[in-house]
């Protein structure tokens, strides 16, 4: 019984859960789907429920957002030490 213990531990059963790899897998795949499929067509696609889908679509886009935030803050940044530096050449 103690040996059973320690594989479960050990991460040897893992029930249905995907692994790390398989994840990143799947999310990149549904990226490139979203563009030209849709929600239903993606689903059949790769074999998956709704809610699981769902679940991987939202954190798709939680990561498109935190992506787009970064990138419009560090512009809004860049827009501010340009002007700033104009400001001061000017005046």
């Amino acid at each position: 019984m103690r040996e059973d213990f320690r594989y479960l531990i050990s991460g040897g059963d893992r029930g249905n859960k995907r692994g790390r790899l398989e994840w990143l897998r799947i999310m990149i795949e549904i990226q490139k789907l979203l563009i030209s499929k849709n929600d239903d067509e993606i689903m059949d696609m790769l074999g998956m429920r709704d809610s699981t889908y769902y679940r991987y679509k939202s954190k798709i886009y939680k990561q498109d957002k935190k992506l787009w935030d970064k990138v419009a803050s560090e512009s809004l940044g860049h827009m501010g030490v340009t002007s700033t530096k104009r400001f001061g050449i000017l005046y």
